[in-house]
């Protein structure tokens, strides 16, 4: 059933408001819906049973015969009210809706001393409010538009605050259009989806020509979209420095995204070949984790648990890692906790050196995560290769490549680890103690594009090239 569908998605205190909302005459007279409402909770939530259509109708009505369609009927009525129960909750839920709807109602009924007090306290508070993102913003123009009707009817032309209203209008639109394709930006690369920006250069233009960067709500997203879009890289710093300032004022899904927006940048520049940028993304990640930023709905994500690691370690801060590692596992989905807290693990033991620990928990692991998987088989290669491990390396780079091919739908991730077991065996083949045949895989490793481990690979074969072949 649809009403039970919906139901699923409540929680037991939502559910238990709605069935207060039944019982309440103003919303609801027919005492079978809430009596109705109360054997299907207890079927499906208390007794865990499945519902029983025959048995709940003769418990509600007193009737031997089960009538199926009146039973949908009356189940559709129950439907009708936890919709009109779910928009009266989120009203109450949302201030902003309830001042706008209480001076609605102040307007239409002519009070226009209470109507006046009560805007100045909502604008007033509306202007203090520590949040000041186009939310915010766009409330305030509302609150005006409805003072201008008010003063509409009063014929009082000169308190319509015209020119104050025209600027939030455009403030609001800049601030969401600036949202809108910093989304459309981070959208296009991901899917190589081509969209059409519409009046965004001449917006972007305007901006630039007037006094607009002075307002967070269209400053960081405009800082945003040029070095996301790598238009005005050199404006990074400020970016990040607006961040600082201002980033309290939005809320918390507005902060993350300014935070991905930075870190993406960081990661871009960091293959790129701007090694000083580590440090930054790290601090990046860090503070994002800290503070929770990065967090969605009280759990952090396994991409990012993985990445700060990685990166962490990258620029030697190994303590901040080991207790990362263990003091932020509980925050993981659980589907994916075990499988990508060992990988951490034995990354880090891997990167201490302590190689047969490492190795004990890579293979101590099932992975629900393919990419993850593979991840973990790149790094028991590397560990077979650091350890001498030549036919053993042999070996488990065919059956890696094996398993590699016959993966599904992991895009081009598969073209990525084909790669990396290519340049494995090349790598675990090479004569090392040929000073040309390194140099010529120095060259191959640091020409191909997008590969997996190359710094790696080349610091490897650095290890056997004396140093007359490498500034040869």
């Amino acid at each position: 059933m649809k009403f039970l569908q919906f139901l699923d998605q409540l929680t037991s205190k939502e559910r238990r408001s709605f069935g207060q909302f039944l019982r309440s005459p103003y919303f609801n007279q027919k005492d079978d819906l809430s009596q109705l409402y109360d054997q299907l909770v207890e079927y499906r939530y208390t007794l865990r049973l499945d519902i029983d259509r025959l048995g709940i109708w003769q418990r509600v009505y007193g009737v031997k015969s089960y009538d199926d369609q009146g039973f949908r009927l009356k189940v559709s009525e129950l439907f009708k009210l936890l919709e009109r129960y779910l928009v009266s909750s989120g009203l109450s839920k949302s201030k902003e809706k309830g001042q706008a709807e209480l001076l609605e109602q102040l307007r239409l009924r002519q009070l226009d001393r209470h109507f006046d007090k009560s805007f100045e306290r909502y604008y007033s508070a509306n202007q203090a409010s520590e949040l000041q993102h186009a939310d915010t913003l766009k409330h305030r123009k509302d609150l005006l538009a409805i003072r201008h009707k008010q003063k509409r009817t009063t014929q009082r032309l000169r308190d319509f605050r015209l020119q104050e209203y025209s600027d939030l209008q455009d403030i609001v639109y800049i601030s969401e259009k600036l949202r809108h394709a910093c989304l459309m930006l981070s959208h296009q690369r991901l899917t190589n989806q081509e969209y059409d920006y519409g009046l965004l250069d001449a917006i972007l233009k305007h901006i630039a020509d007037s006094d607009l960067l002075g307002i967070p709500a269209i400053s960081l997203y405009y800082h945003f979209y040029l070095c996301a879009s790598g238009k005005q890289e050199d404006l990074f710093d400020h970016y990040l420095e607006l961040m600082d300032n201002h980033i309290g004022q939005f809320p918390i899904e507005e902060q993350q995204d300014f935070y991905l927006g930075a870190i993406n940048v960081c990661i871009r520049r960091i293959n790129q070949g701007s090694r000083e940028q580590e440090r930054q993304l790290f601090e990046l990640y860090r503070d994002g984790i800290e503070s929770k930023v990065l967090f969605t709905e009280g759990r952090l994500s396994r991409f990012t648990y993985r990445n700060a690691a990685a990166v962490g370690l990258r620029i030697g801060e190994t303590k901040w890692v080991r207790d990362f590692i263990e003091d932020y596992k509980q925050y993981l989905d659980p589907k994916f906790a075990d499988s990508i807290y060992k990988f951490n693990k034995a990354r880090l033991l891997y990167h201490e050196k302590e190689y047969d620990e490492a190795l004990e928990l890579l293979r101590d692991t099932s992975y629900a995560d393919q990419i993850l998987s593979l991840a973990a088989q790149v790094l028991k290669m590397k560990i077979y290769y650091e350890c001498d491990m030549d036919q053993l390396l042999e070996s488990f780079i065919e059956s890696t490549e094996k398993s590699i091919r016959r993966l599904k739908n992991i895009g081009y991730q598969q073209e990525n680890y084909l790669k990396v077991t290519k340049y494995m065996r090349l790598l675990n083949r090479v004569n090392r103690s040929d000073k040309s045949q390194i140099v010529k895989l120095q060259v191959r490793i640091s020409e191909e594009k997008g590969l997996l481990e190359k710094k790696w690979m080349l610091r490897m074969l650095e290890k056997g090239v004396p140093s007359s072949a490498l500034s040869a």
